[in-house]
């Protein structure tokens, strides 16, 4: 496999026919002696910087071809010289799938994945000025392939706020794009928080594309679920009263600290933290709390209800945070959870014993309370 990535990456460059395919021009024997050149010249270039590519390879593991390989494609001025927009494309749509077999754990890889979608995005979009592609290529070059570095981010961020003002290009789609962005970080550098960190202090100056935060739960989910993959009990834990902020790499540090800093002026930047809320309640509790452990209660003392007490205490006397956000996924998930186990026994609460009745009927009047 190693061999058909290098074959592949090393063949000759497409026919004149496939060129003519790309560019929709005349595939009549009569195109002109300069055109001819042109070509010549590009095949030539391409062939000596494909012949580098197969000699440097022969010595390389599979990490390293992968990496070497993914950053000699990205598209800089200097590959696109050779190439036009779209025969890159079509290039790098035969290359990723080898190189993702030969080795798929590769920051360098996803760089090249990403900037991919940003020329298919271009292709749609057809304002969008390749040097743009251009700049974005350079960047992550220099940065070594590191897609999740600020510089990235960064000068992404930076491209992409230019396209909204100056090519008038629906902010949707750009935060879609952004957004994209972010998960692939997200999930190629699990231990850095920085692409998520910059996010919320654009979110948090209303600078962001699209203040609904459209395509942006996909981001938060994500981050949820990495957290909870490290540590299932993270959001529990603050229930328990403990200190779940012992590490500043876990997303939910980045969290706690854009709610904590949020003014809530109006019901837009509400956005996030009903987004962080709904996904809590779906993510959060999976291991702790389901109907089973409702069923399995059977006193006053139990872990679910001592943490439900603890939810309520929060909401009365925790500042917003995202503690508060936990405390109110909690009960909201408890009460959902406790209507579905009243429904499947036709509100029969003989079912239950007497003093758990009474425990759980005085929690749910609290909570339907205080939500």
């Amino acid at each position: 496999m190693v061999g058909d990535m290098v074959t592949y990456v090393t063949s000759e460059e497409p026919s004149e026919t496939d060129n003519n395919l790309y560019t929709g021009t005349d595939i009549s024997p009569s195109r002109n002696n300069e055109n001819d050149k042109i070509v010549c010249h590009r095949d030539t270039k391409m062939q000596l910087r494909c012949d580098m590519i197969k000699y440097k390879s022969s010595s390389m593991s599979r990490e390293q071809l992968v990496k070497y390989v993914c950053l000699s494609l990205l598209p800089t001025r200097e590959v696109l010289k050779d190439l036009d927009i779209k025969e890159w494309l079509c290039l790098i749509r035969n290359v990723l799938p080898l190189a993702h077999i030969v080795h798929d754990d590769s920051c360098e890889l996803t760089a090249l994945k990403f900037c991919q979608d940003l020329a298919d995005f271009r292709i749609v979009n057809e304002n969008i000025p390749v040097a743009d592609i251009n700049d974005l290529g350079q960047c992550i070059l220099e940065c070594d392939g590191n897609v999740d570095s600020t510089t990235v981010c960064e000068c992404l961020y930076r491209i992409l706020r230019k396209l909204k003002f100056e090519k008038s290009l629906e902010a949707s789609k750009l935060q879609k794009l952004f957004c994209s962005y972010i998960l692939r970080c997200l999930i190629s550098a699990q231990d850095n928080t920085e692409p998520l960190k910059f996010v919320l202090r654009e979110i948090t100056r209303n600078d962001f594309f699209d203040q609904t935060l459209s395509y942006f739960g996909q981001v938060v989910k994500f981050a949820v679920i990495i957290d909870l993959s490290e540590n299932m009990d993270i959001y529990i834990n603050m229930l328990r009263d403990a200190d779940s902020f012992e590490r500043e790499e876990n997303f939910s540090y980045c969290f706690d600290f854009y709610l904590t800093n949020l003014e809530i002026t109006n019901t837009i930047n509400l956005s996030l933290p009903i987004l962080l809320l709904d996904t809590l309640e779906h993510y959060a509790f999976d291991e702790h709390l389901t109907i089973e452990h409702l069923e399995s209660i059977d006193s006053s003392s139990d872990e679910i209800l001592q943490c439900l007490s603890q939810s309520c205490q929060i909401l009365e006397t925790v500042a917003f945070s995202l503690k508060f956000i936990v405390a109110l996924a909690f009960i909201r998930k408890f009460m959902s959870l406790f209507v579905d186990l009243l429904e499947s026994t036709k509100y029969d609460c003989c079912c239950f014993s007497t003093h758990c009745s009474s425990t759980w009927i005085r929690s749910v009047l609290i909570c339907s309370l205080l939500i």
